[in-house]
């Protein structure tokens, strides 16, 4: 039984990843209590290459847009209360080039504590 199951967790997983790479999108995996970010199919050039499977949030920071950056954390927090059903944000953030480029991030927390 435990082999089937991981069986049809990996089948799962698999379709996830083949989903991800042909819409072009990623996967980002944010613990607020940790501060880490995990991304999963990482876009080439996005982001510095240090960022390639994400680091702490800190960081992402800094490559974020400085006139973008309050807004996004307000709609962030606006969502972690609870105040809107999903989270959704556009903002600029240096690519690996050093230029500015346009990103939406979208977004649900899944899990939440008495915090």
């Amino acid at each position: 039984l435990r082999a089937r199951q991981q069986a049809i967790v990996a089948a799962s997983e698999r379709r996830l990843k083949s989903s991800l790479w042909g819409s072009r999108d990623e996967l980002w995996d944010f613990d607020v209590s940790s501060g880490q970010v995990r991304r999963e199919n990482p876009l080439p050039g996005l982001f510095a290459p240090e960022w390639r499977e994400g680091g702490h949030i800190r960081a992402l920071a800094e490559a974020i847009h400085p006139d973008d950056l309050a807004p996004l954390e307000a709609a962030l927090v606006e969502h972690l209360k609870g105040r809107s059903e999903f989270f959704e944000a556009t903002f600029r953030a240096r690519n690996d080039r050093g230029e500015w480029i346009w990103c939406l991030q979208r977004g649900k927390a899944v899990e939440h504590d008495a915090e």
